[in-house]
């Protein structure tokens, strides 16, 4: 076994007592609170662009009044669309993506293809099966992108596609 690099003494005692001391300071302060409504504007954002590719022509303060339960102008089934949106995005807790799959070897994938899978894994877990739409809902990214990522993940054995164009689902392979 290897020694230590470093030796607890009195010096060492008092730095992380100073430490803790900031850091209490700092907290205290209310600098270093999270921006939790900055965390909330990202995702009406990610709502709203995200609808407006499938042509919700709802703005992005509509979407905000509508999700603070507000009454807002506008096509019935486009509200409600945001209304599922964000419910989607509240219901999702966080996944590590080893907990959905198994016997995923994380070599095999890039590390933006990482990101992507952990951001739809959730979702995966809950309903065994993914569209391109709630993937581009849930990640932000552009048409394209998502399907690029859901074909790596069917080549390579995470995901098994069902159907065709409009109706084509992405599903959990058993493991």
């Amino acid at each position: 076994m290897n020694a230590p690099i470093f030796t607890i003494n009195a010096k060492t005692i008092d730095l992380v007592a100073q430490i803790a001391e900031k850091l209490g300071e700092l907290r205290a302060s209310g600098k270093y609170v999270r921006n939790l409504r900055l965390r909330k504007i990202n995702r009406l954002r990610s709502i709203q662009s995200s609808l407006a590719i499938e042509n919700n022509t709802l703005s992005l303060e509509q979407v905000t009044d509508i999700i603070e339960g507000k009454r807002v102008l506008g096509s019935p089934s486009e509200i409600q669309e945001v209304k599922n949106a964000y419910q989607t995005l509240e219901e999702l807790p966080n996944k590590n993506i080893t907990d959905i799959f198994t016997d995923i070897n994380t070599d095999k994938l890039s590390k933006t293809e990482l990101e992507f899978l952990e951001q739809i894994a959730a979702y995966l877990d809950k309903n065994g099966e993914i569209t391109n739409y709630r993937a581009r809902l849930l990640t932000n990214k552009s048409d394209i992108s998502v399907k690029k990522y859901l074909a790596r993940f069917a080549e390579i054995g995470l995901l098994k596609i069902e159907g065709k164009n409009k109706g084509k689902k992405y599903k959990i392979i058993a493991g």
